[in-house]
Order: structure tokens, then C-alpha cells, then sequence
């Protein structure tokens, strides 16, 4: 999928000096950065199933994780 986004000029200059210095493209870096950036995000994130229509989200053993209202509104979306 093809997508435009605004970046910050010295923020691009960085992501290109890093592509180049490690032999990569600039969508490589960028890629790799939001996977790293999604996973770390989403680790011990509570696994989600629906019944009736509604969200059940299941835990399990262990604490329970400190959600954000945002993570909260994309786990119910």
C-alpha cells in the first residue's frame, strides 16, 4: 500500500543519512522503524474476542497492563 505523509525535514535528512550509512532504503528504515515502534506498542497487550457483539477482553494470569484511554478506544474499535 502506497501512503503520503509530512515528515519533518531534519527528520527525513536523519532517516536518509541512517539508510545510507546502513546500506538500506529510505522505506526500509522507515518500515522497520514502524514494525519495531508497533511491536514494542503492542507487547502483553490483552488478546480480544467479541461475544454478542461486544469486546471481551481476556487477560490472563499476571498484572494487568496500564492502557491509555486511546489503546482502550483502538482495542474496542
Amino acid at each position: 500500500m502506497k501512503a503520503t505523509i509530512d515528515i519533518p525535514d531534519e527528520l527525513y535528512r536523519e532517516v536518509k543519512i541512517k539508510a545510507a550509512s546502513e546500506g538500506r532504503t529510505v522505506r526500509e528504515v522507515v518500515i522497520n522503524a514502524l514494525q519495531t515502534s508497533l511491536s514494542s506498542n503492542w507487547d502483553g497487550m490483552p488478546e480480544i474476542h467479541t461475544k454478542n457483539g461486544f469486546p471481551v477482553i481476556r487477560l490472563g494470569k499476571g498484572t494487568i497492563p496500564a492502557l491509555t484511554n486511546e489503546q482502550i478506544a483502538e482495542l474496542l474499535d
